[in-house]
């Protein structure tokens, strides 16, 4: 384990962030879209961070709903052994990987509501053991009627998901983008990208190849996140993407994988904890089970965003750098108005949680998302398959 301690005491918070309630139109325009509630006046200890690497339910073949959900259950009994270990290290916070309450195969829609019986159960793991719990499902919400969802949520020490966020980059679930007007007008901006303000400092969720999209980790960065919760199950994003994130962000990454992926000979992609300066504090090698685990200086972190450079000592022989105060978010934001590239509402309509989304039901929409990037000089369309 790797302590940093704090240099002196900074402004904290304690206070949680609620889930985002239905907002209308002009609600939400009268708010501003990065606009998170002020900083409190506690100090927050260092605190114990866990990544478990384990395998997730093997949900096929299973030949009804109530079998599918009795998966989950054992599932779920496994979860309840690995935060009996975690809660043995004085584990605060354990983040599960991806799929730990199963995946989206064909067998496992309509299985999961979002509340209901299995998301309920994580709470009460919560509360036996007094710890955060990162965790992910493939659920249903009665919130948005015919559509499921790719959910990473966190539940606190009394059982409360202060958390939740539907996965954006996704193609095997409904994305909020899918129909983004009518998904604000239920959570807001705030529900969209969520970060939660508990004892343990700010936290936001993203699953999986969702770190490959530097702009989401940067939506939550200014919306104050100082912990980010990587929970997923791929063989894509090496360690090198998660250090950059933790980086570019000045923020904690935890990053917890399942056994089974392996990525390619020259990267890695076992569960890591990462500081804000990109160094590995833990983890676990890549396709073995395991937990890592790490001592988090939230206090500190908030110590060093609060320094400008030249008044931050070159400790290693190096000018430290405070990215966050050199941010020039006005220069890219006239290109980033002017483009669109995969249409927007393409599932506007929404289907039934019956039938799986996959990107090979909608072939129109990769093809306008390349002829924009044609237009916009990104590729030539000589290069393009037809």
């Amino acid at each position: 384990m790797t302590h940093r301690t704090s240099r002196r005491s900074l402004i904290g918070s304690v206070a949680a962030l609620p889930l985002a309630v239905p907002a209308s139109a002009a609600d939400r325009a009268k708010k501003s879209a990065t606009a998170v509630p002020p900083m409190g006046t506690a100090t927050i200890a260092p605190w114990v961070a866990t990544c478990v690497q384990m395998p997730t339910p093997n949900t096929t073949p299973s030949k009804n709903v109530e079998e599918a959900r009795a998966i989950v259950h054992k599932s779920l009994d496994a979860c309840d052994a690995q935060l009996q270990m975690a809660a043995a290290r004085r584990a605060d916070l354990v983040l599960f990987p991806e799929y730990i309450l199963g995946g989206p195969e064909d067998d496992m829609r309509g299985v999961i509501d979002f509340p209901g019986p299995e998301i309920e159960r994580v709470q009460k793991l919560a509360q036996k053991y007094k710890v955060f719990i990162g965790a992910h499902a493939y659920a249903r919400d009665a919130m948005f009627p015919g559509r499921y969802f790719n959910v990473s949520f966190l539940v606190n020490r009394s059982g409360d998901v202060v958390l939740k966020f539907n996965r954006i980059h996704t193609y095997h679930s409904h994305s909020p983008h899918d129909f983004w007007q009518r998904f604000l007008d239920k959570v807001g901006i705030e529900g969209a990208f969520p970060v939660a303000r508990t004892e343990l400092g700010n936290i936001a969720m993203m699953p999986s190849m969702e770190l490959m999209f530097p702009e989401i980790a940067r939506m939550f960065t200014l919306r104050g996140a100082e912990v980010i919760l990587h929970d997923t199950a791929e063989a894509i994003c090496d360690v090198s993407v998660k250090r950059t994130r933790a980086v570019e962000n000045m923020v904690f990454l935890m990053s917890a994988n399942t056994p089974a992926q392996i990525g390619p000979k020259s990267m890695r992609v076992g569960s890591r904890i990462i500081d804000w300066e990109g160094e590995v504090m833990a983890e676990v090698a890549d396709g073995k089970a395991g937990q890592c685990t790490a001592i988090l200086d939230v206090e500190g972190l908030r110590q060093r965003r609060s320094d400008s450079d030249v008044a931050v000592p070159a400790a290693r022989g190096y000018i430290d750098v405070n990215y966050l105060a050199r941010l020039r978010t006005e220069v890219v934001r006239d290109i980033y108005n002017a483009t669109s590239l995969f249409p927007i509402d393409t599932y506007k309509d929404g289907t039934t949680s019956q039938v799986r989304v996959l990107p090979e039901r909608t072939p129109e929409s990769f093809r306008v998302s390349m002829d924009r990037m044609v237009e916009t000089g990104m590729i030539s369309r000589k290069y393009m398959k037809s």
